[in-house]
C-alpha cells in the first residue's frame, strides 16, 4: 500500500503500533486527523496487570517485601489492590499530562483539541511495552520482577542516594515515551519544536521529582 494513502486515511491498529517504532511522526499526524482513545484506555488498563499476572509469584514477593505482609490472604488482597492502584496512577498521569499539554498549547496560542492530545499521549505509552516484555523474559531467567534501564545501573552501591534517585528516573523507555509525547504535541499544537520540547521536559522532570522518594530505593 502506498505510504501517502496509509497516512492520509485512518490507520489500522497494526499500522499505528508499527508506526510508533518506525515512523512516529506519521503516526502522530494520523492521530491528529483521526484521534482515538479506545486503544490507549485498553493499553493502560491491561498492560501492567497482565505483566503482574504472568509474573505473579515475583509480584507477590515484591508486595510482601514492600508492605511487610505475612498473611497469605491479606497478601493476595494487597496484590490485587496494588494492581488497581497502579492502573489508577497510570490513568491519572495520562490525564494530568494531557491537561497540562492542552492548557499550555492554549496559553501559547497553539492548536489542538483535548481529545487529540489525549490520543497522541496515550499512544505514546506503547513505547514502554518493550520494557514490560524484556522484564517478563528477565523475570523467568533471574527471578527479579524489576529491571534497571537507567544510567544509575553504572553507579555501584549508590542505591538510596539522591544521585541514584535522579538517574533512576531517566529510564530509557520513559525517555522514549516522552519523546513520542513531544512529537505528538508538536504535530497537534503546531507550536515550534523548542516550545514543544520545553513543555515535555517540564512534564518529565516534574514526574521524576514526584517519584523521587521511591526511585532512590528502587532496585
Amino acid at each position: 500500500m502506498d505510504n501517502e494513502k496509509i497516512y492520509s486515511e485512518q490507520m489500522s491498529l497494526g499500522e499505528r503500533i508499527s508506526s510508533l517504532y518506525k515512523q512516529p511522526g506519521k503516526l502522530m499526524e494520523n492521530l491528529q486527523k483521526y484521534p482515538t482513545i479506545l486503544f490507549p484506555v485498553l493499553l493502560l488498563l491491561l498492560a501492567r496487570p497482565i505483566y503482574y499476572l504472568i509474573c505473579y509469584p515475583g509480584y507477590l514477593d515484591f508486595v510482601k517485601e514492600m508492605f511487610n505482609v505475612t498473611n497469605d490472604e491479606l497478601l493476595n488482597q494487597q496484590a490485587v489492590m496494588g494492581m488497581f492502584f497502579d492502573v489508577g496512577m497510570l490513568f491519572a498521569v495520562w490525564i494530568v499530562n494531557t491537561t497540562v499539554m492542552y492548557l499550555y498549547s492554549k496559553l501559547m496560542k497553539g492548536s489542538g483539541t483535548f481529545k487529540q492530545f489525549l490520543s497522541t499521549s496515550g499512544y505514546a505509552y506503547l513505547a514502554v511495552i518493550p520494557m514490560l516484555i524484556i522484564m517478563t523474559v528477565g523475570y523467568f531467567n533471574t527471578g527479579n520482577l524489576t529491571m534497571n534501564f537507567s544510567p544509575s545501573i553504572f553507579i555501584k552501591g549508590s542505591k538510596g542516594t539522591a544521585i541514584y534517585g535522579i538517574l533512576r528516573g531517566f529510564c530509557v523507555f520513559s525517555i522514549y515515551q516522552n519523546i513520542m509525547m513531544g512529537i505528538g504535541f508538536y504535530k497537534v499544537s503546531k507550536l515550534s519544536k523548542i516550545k514543544s520540547a520545553a513543555i515535555i521536559i517540564v512534564i518529565f522532570l516534574s514526574w521524576v521529582a514526584f517519584y523521587f522518594p521511591s526511585l532512590k530505593n528502587m532496585g
